[in-house]
């Protein structure tokens, strides 16, 4: 499947500008569900450039971490398709650290013995729509 690249995001009312982006991170972080690649990787990162005093909250749900961010109690490196339409509506906005999370990589798969086209189709149908998202 196509990556999807993530942003740094924030309530849009906190302050846009660069001394504030480390500030940003004195709030907990919302984060991918734990035992996943991009919880680890993030939580690596995070370690080796902030520190192991920044909180990290696991969520499965992304719709939940946005409604965190947006509501100020935290902060989260969100895919830029999910989150950019709230930039928009004005609930968040894009803060600058000067780095960000490699993008989300997503597979599919599917037995192809015995033979379904329902399943190949609906394959097909996945890879398409995620590339309309990854690339808005």
């Amino acid at each position: 499947m196509p990556p999807f690249a993530l942003d740094w995001y924030t309530t849009a009312s906190d302050p846009d500008d660069r001394e504030d982006a480390e500030r940003l991170f004195g709030k907990p972080i919302v984060t991918y569900a734990k035992n996943t690649r991009p919880f680890r990787e993030l939580s690596a990162t995070v370690q080796r450039r902030i520190g192991s005093e920044v909180p990290l909250f696991p969520s499965s749900s992304l719709s939940a971490a946005m409604r965190l961010v947006a509501s100020g109690i935290a902060v989260a490196a969100l895919p830029k398709s999910l989150a950019d339409p709230l930039v928009d509506a004005g609930d968040l906005r894009i803060f600058d650290p000067g780095w960000v999370p490699d993008p989300l990589l997503f597979t599919a798969s599917f037995v192809a013995d015995p033979p379904s086209q329902i399943t190949e189709t609906a394959a097909q149908i996945a890879l398409v729509v995620a590339e309309r998202h990854a690339n808005p």
